[in-house]
């Protein structure tokens, strides 16, 4: 065994850990152990020769758990940090973030990368759901050399960048070619990750107001062919709204249209939700759609609050994400559960809900649940969790 962290309270998110205590699994005096980089033993520190380790570390005092998992992450906007805050929600791309990020280079956006791995990692997150055009490149240069897991989503989009001329009210104007073009990086990424065991490809439709049904359909049907997450936008507010309903016709929402075209289902991954009315979003969880919720960048661009809390309780599988930068400021997933909690006991007006256990499980086990990961990654301190943080 390479090193062997002993004596540290230890919470591996598996109650059925040996010497584990309650839904946590928690063990009071524990101990991790690895070898090439693998997690080689995760229980109670009696049950390890420590003799056994070429290297011990004392975790007294320490709390030793589950990497993080930031299951939505815009990282390329990292670099922007704090630059498109306190606009009406409508404006937000079309006269805030759009303006401030057509002046960023391609260089910047993987500085951005960089700085969101550095956020990630000090605040103990392993595995990020980037959602980048060219996320390849952020793949290359920043992730992979790092060692970050990442399910990585490329961005497909057929409105232009600058929209800062166009309407909420009337329908953006499509470029069938563009999509085509970012399909094709998507395709290439899946061909370049097959045998990479820390990058999972996705397929990233920007939203339903962004692309053309026809693209969406090839999207999906490429991914319930492979197996693949559709990660989407979905029922991201007033804006998205409008446009829904100025392409589709009155009446005509994001879940009404996706349910119309049979595009719901355990493939689908959907950010935010908080446009969706309670009706739809039961819809969404009974067909198995996953959801990840941004509080901080809800709050602090929509004014609003996700429905984290409701979701879990209709049954729904439920990770959280930092989103963005420009608005909420920053990638600090503990920062983010924290948010969680108080906006959801806020809104809820109980002290009670989302509580620290609720929490814990969301920025773990329910992110590798939301990014269809589950089976490696959010438990029993998988490869992902490499030592305590700070050691």
């Amino acid at each position: 065994m390479d090193a062997l962290v002993t004596g540290t309270l230890l919470i591996t998110m598996d109650p059925t850990v040996r010497g584990a205590t309650g839904d946590l699994g928690i063990v009071g005096d524990g101990a991790v152990g690895w070898t090439d980089g693998e997690i080689a033993y995760v229980g109670p520190a009696d049950g390890v020769n420590a003799r056994d380790a070429d290297r011990t570390v004392d975790g007294d005092g320490c709390l030793t758990l589950p990497g993080l998992v930031n299951a939505h992450v815009h990282g390329r906007h990292t670099v922007l940090r704090g630059a498109a805050q306190d606009v009406p929600e409508h404006e937000w791309l079309s006269r805030s973030l759009g303006p401030v990020s057509a002046h960023a280079t391609p260089e910047d956006g993987v500085v951005g990368a960089e700085l969101t791995a550095i956020e990630a990692l000090a605040s103990g997150t392993t595995t990020l759901g980037e959602y980048a055009r060219d996320v390849g490149e952020l793949v290359d240069q920043v992730y992979r050399p790092l060692g970050l897991r990442v399910v990585a989503t490329e961005r497909l989009t057929e409105v232009p960048d600058d929209r800062s001329e166009l309407s909420p009210d009337e329908p953006y104007p499509l470029d069938r070619e563009a999509g085509e073009t970012a399909l094709a990086r998507a395709d290439d990424l899946f061909a370049s990750a097959e045998e990479d065991p820390l990058v999972e490809p996705a397929y990233g439709p920007q939203a339903l107001d962004m692309v053309s049904p026809e693209l969406l359909e090839s999207i999906t049907a490429r991914a319930r062919a492979a197996d693949r997450t559709v990660h989407m936008h979905v029922a991201r507010g007033d804006r998205e709204h409008r446009q829904v309903a100025a392409r589709y016709g009155d009446g005509e929402t994001t879940v009404s249209v996706l349910d119309r075209m049979e595009l719901l289902g355990d493939h689908l991954l959907a950010a935010h939700l908080h446009g969706a009315t309670p009706d739809e979003r039961a819809l969404l969880a009974d067909a198995g759609v996953r959801m990840v919720g941004c509080p901080s960048s809800v709050a602090a661009i929509d004014g609003a609050v996700p429905p984290i809390a409701e979701y879990r309780e209709r049954g729904g599988t439920v990770g959280l994400g930092t989103d963005q930068a420009p608005g909420p400021g920053g990638h600090d997933a503990f920062r983010e559960a924290r948010t969680a909690a108080m906006l959801a006991k806020a809104d809820r007006g109980d002290p009670t809900a989302v509580d620290a256990a609720d929490v814990l499980a969301l920025a773990t086990l329910g992110g590798a649940r939301a990014l269809g990961i589950a089976d490696r990654v959010g438990t029993r301190l998988t490869r992902e969790a490499r030592g305590c943080r700070g050691l």
